[in-house]
């Protein structure tokens, strides 16, 4: 029941099609005021928010890294070591009973390339009847293709019992296909483990990323490899934005998994600025600002 609650949260966010505000940041720099300056932005550019009818993530700044990124209820902070991402914690709620807590190392091959991410979480339970606390930790492997691309991600999961010895009891395996640089195709297998053995797989997603346009993709030309990595790591729901790892942005993504009978296809038709950077598309509008 969990993985097919998954499903109805895809659906969720592809619905709605906004338009764009006219707003400033913080620092009062003109963002994507369309109706006072027709040709939007100029020159460099950082992605400053994405925003739905509901909620806003706003990403913020060190200089020119990515330091921090926040909700109304939850807050990802970033850290470095030279320029590579090297940690990354997380807090907030995850819905209205529980909340989250997670800190994530990241290690590097000898190529400069992510190999490993290594978790440890806190999940609280907020309500009646009271629980206790969770701790888990997980293992997340990434490999890549001969041409530097992404081409899978091994993840393994284990809850902390007290006084138990920790093991990893489920598995995720994500297999990545590209056509050029756009990432087309993404399956997800999903089981028990027991050990270092890989049960059965219970669970297969199939994502298809379709109808690319040529403009920009704002995740992959203005976020960090190592970010994009860390949205696409909590579970199934994130999934679909998968093609944040590819150079444009697809007009259609087709969900199939053994879980559903019928298969998720959504649309969009984009909107853009003058330099071909996404405005509004899948339920989502996008502001940035200078740098």
């Amino acid at each position: 029941m969990k993985n097919v609650y998954y499903f109805i949260l895809l659906i969720i966010g592809f619905s709605a099609f906004h338009s764009c505000k006219e707003l400033a940041d913080e620092d009062g720099n003109l963002l994507n005021n369309m109706g006072q300056n027709p040709g939007g932005l100029t020159g460099s550019r950082a992605l400053f928010r994405e925003m739905t009818d509901s909620d806003t993530l706003e990403y913020h700044y060190d200089g020119l890294k990515l330091s921090d990124v926040s909700t109304d209820s939850t807050l990802t902070k970033i850290v470095y070591n030279s320029d590579m991402i090297n940690k990354i914690t997380f807090d907030g709620f995850v819905n209205l009973h529980d909340s989250i807590s997670y800190t994530r190392f990241f290690t590097y091959d000898a190529a400069g390339k992510i190999s490993t991410i290594s978790e440890t979480s806190k999940k609280y339970y907020i309500g009646l009847p009271a629980q206790p606390m969770k701790k888990y930790k997980a293992l997340y492997t990434l490999k890549y293709k001969t041409n530097g691309q992404l081409d899978s991600i091994i993840t393994k999961k284990g809850e902390e019992i007290t006084a138990m010895p920790f093991e990893f009891t489920t598995y995720s395996k994500k297999a990545y296909t590209f056509t050029g640089m756009n990432l087309t195709g993404m399956v997800d297998k999903m089981g028990g483990m027991s050990g270092s053995i890989y049960g059965p797989v219970t669970a297969q997603t199939n994502f298809e990323f379709s109808d690319y346009d040529d403009k920009i993709n704002p995740y992959s030309r203005l976020l960090p490899f190592g970010f994009n990595i860390h949205q696409l790591l909590d579970d199934n729901k994130t999934s679909f934005k998968s093609y944040r790892l590819s150079a444009n942005n697809p007009k259609k993504v087709s969900i199939t998994s053994n879980l559903i009978i019928t298969p998720v296809v959504s649309t969009t038709a984009y909107g853009y600025d003058a330099q071909n950077y996404v405005l509004t598309g899948f339920g989502l509008t996008y502001m940035y600002k200078p740098f």
